[in-house]
């Protein structure tokens, strides 16, 4: 039987072990923490990091979209920061999750009409948001 113990407080600007999970896609690890009691929208302490921001702050690979649909169905939340995050990736199915995913009003999108993405071009599109 696995024990997990989580420490609450976090010194200056450390991650969780839920964000150091997600930042290298270990969706297992990420499976157990959240099954285990780890904050999914836990913040770092000085520049408010998400744990979906660390997913999407690292080299994509194979395991980015699963990890952060985990995140998602979790009920990570999706900020402006995280699709801008997303934007800045090739293409992989994780900005469509995101949005799809995403409780932002209409005008909240509009701040990344300037971002060239063509996925988030499409959705916007799809969403009848003026470009």
């Amino acid at each position: 039987m696995l024990t997990l113990r989580f420490q609450k407080k976090r010194q200056s600007d450390k991650e969780t072990l839920l964000h150091s999970a997600a930042s290298v896609g270990l969706l297992e690890c990420c499976q157990v923490l959240l099954d285990n009691g780890a904050d999914v929208n836990a913040t770092t302490h000085r520049t408010a990091k998400t744990v979906l921001e660390a997913a999407l702050l690292t080299v994509p690979t194979e395991r980015t979209l699963p990890c952060v649909e985990l995140l998602l169905q979790h009920g990570a939340h999706v900020t402006t920061r995280a699709l801008r995050h997303a934007c800045a990736v090739p293409s992989n199915g994780v900005l469509t999750a995101l949005l799809k995913a995403s409780q932002l009003p209409s005008d909240a999108l509009q701040e990344l009409i300037g971002i060239q993405n063509e996925e988030l071009r499409d959705y916007l599109v799809s969403k009848e948001i003026a470009l």
